[in-house]
C-alpha cells in the first residue's frame, strides 16, 4: 500500500488529498481510473498500475484532454517519485490548458516533492495570476505557503 498523505499535506485532506483534489477539479475523466483511485488510502501497487494504464489509454484516445496528463503525472510522481516523465506530463497539460490553475498547482506540488522550492514558488506565483475563484486562490496560497516553508527549512 502507498501512503499518499505525505505527498499533498498542504491540501489538508490526508491520504486521499491528491485524488480528491483531482476529482474536485474534474481532472479525472476516465470512469475506470476514478473507480480504481477512489479508495484513497487503500491504493495498492496493482490499483495504481491499473489506473496508470487507464490514464495512458485516455491520453491515446483523447490527446487534447489536459486533465488526463496532470492526473497521470501526479500519480507517477506520488507513486514512483518525481521523474522527467511525470514533470513532462504535467507540463503538457499546462501547454494544452494554460488557464487551468489545477495543472499549475499540481506542477508546483511535484516540484516541491523534487526539492525545487524556488521553481515551485515561481509556478505558484504564475498560478496566482490566473486564479479566478476563491477556491483556486486559496489552493494557490496554500502552495505558496508550502514553497516558502520549504525554502526556509535547513537542508
Amino acid at each position: 500500500m502507498f501512503d499518499f498523505g505525505h505527498v499533498w499535506p498542504w491540501i489538508g485532506l490526508g491520504a486521499a488529498g491528491l485524488l480528491l483534489f483531482l476529482l474536485a477539479t474534474n481532472a479525472l475523466r476516465s470512469d475506470r481510473a476514478v473507480a480504481l483511485l477512489a479508495s484513497g488510502s487503500n491504493l495498492t501497487s496493482a490499483s495504481t498500475r491499473d489506473a496508470e494504464s487507464e490514464l495512458r489509454r485516455a491520453i491515446l484516445e483523447a490527446p487534447s484532454l489536459a486533465p488526463a496528463y496532470t492526473t497521470l503525472g501526479g500519480l507517477l510522481a506520488a507513486r514512483d517519485g518525481v521523474s522527467p516523465e511525470a514533470l513532462a506530463l504535467i507540463e503538457r497539460a499546462i501547454a494544452l490548458d494554460p488557464s487551468a490553475v489545477s495543472h499549475q498547482v499540481t506542477l508546483g506540488q511535484v516540484l516541491l516533492m523534487s526539492g525545487d522550492a524556488a521553481e515551485a514558488q515561481r509556478v505558484a506565483e504564475r498560478a496566482r495570476a490566473t486564479a479566478r475563484t476563491a477556491t483556486e486562490r486559496e489552493t494557490v496560497e496554500r502552495l505558496l505557503a508550502a514553497t516558502l516553508g520549504a525554502a526556509n527549512r535547513p537542508n
